[in-house]
């Protein structure tokens, strides 16, 4: 009659984000007041876990792969269907930043390279490069997605006085929720940039200065004691005037009084 040409198949949920490795439960059914044959079609390892007059549970598990499943039922001779997409996500759990070199001299390039191993799906991720808290580089993957693209962002940066002990770290966000989902965010652990060459000489100058200003300081003094320890042996021995004598012989000829 009318009603069984009327009717309609629906699934449950409507769209379906699943973490990877996880189950999946679907829920089939239809309005026809007597259904004939009804069910779901997928390439999914899949076990029926429940059924009712108009409708049927399945449990779909170990869910790796993006898919699409088919629900279906027929009533009064007439079959319809209804798809349902399966999205597997997997969150940015490890976010590993790398400089190359870690030493590195004044005015050189270095490279930093942000990557995170396992992501999915790769078309919501976001990787930002920092430097400390400045943001270095922003990189999505919405228009990049292929198969072959790697979770990667690397900048090349020439050092300068100011990187010396740097924090450079990677944050990688994963907005699922235009997908039904949440926001998933992780950062890497912090790598620290460490100049080396001119600035080192420069900084050991003060250092050297300051040694070469005490040895003078030094070499003075213990002339100036010597001195007074001669000028007192001179002074007890009665020939001071002697001692006179022979420092005027040592000093120029204008300086004798």
């Amino acid at each position: 009659g009318a009603a069984e040409e009327r009717f309609e198949v629906s699934v449950w949920p409507d769209q379906a984000l699943v973490k990877y490795g996880q189950s999946l439960t679907v829920n089939c059914s239809t309005t026809c007041p007597d259904p004939g044959p009804g069910g779901i079609e997928t390439l999914l390892k899949k076990t029926e876990v429940g059924k009712g007059p108009q409708w049927k549970k399945f449990l779909l598990e170990d869910v790796t792969q993006n898919s699409i499943l088919q629900c279906f039922f027929s009533c009064a001779g007439i079959q319809k269907d209804i798809n349902l997409g399966i999205t597997v996500y997997q969150p940015p759990e490890q976010v590993i930043v790398e400089l190359q070199p870690a030493w590195v001299a004044v005015d050189e390039a270095f490279t930093v390279t942000c990557r995170v191993p396992r992501v999915t799906p790769l078309e919501n991720l976001t990787l930002t490069l920092l430097q400390d808290d400045r943001e270095l580089r922003r990189k999505n993957f919405r228009s990049l997605a292929m198969a072959s693209q790697r979770a990667e962002v690397t900048i090349s940066v020439k050092a300068q006085w100011v990187d010396d002990r740097c924090n450079f770290s990677c944050r990688a966000e994963l907005d699922l929720n235009s997908r039904g989902g949440g926001l998933f965010h992780s950062n890497s652990a912090l790598q620290i940039l460490r100049l080396f060459g001119s600035r080192e000489l420069l900084a050991t100058v003060p250092t050297l200065w300051g040694l070469i200003q005490f040895i003078m300081a030094f070499l003075f003094s213990s002339l100036l004691l010597i001195s007074w320890q001669n000028f007192l042996r001179a002074r007890k021995s009665g020939s001071l005037h002697f001692w006179r004598l022979g420092w005027q012989k040592r000093l120029p000829e204008g300086y004798h009084q």
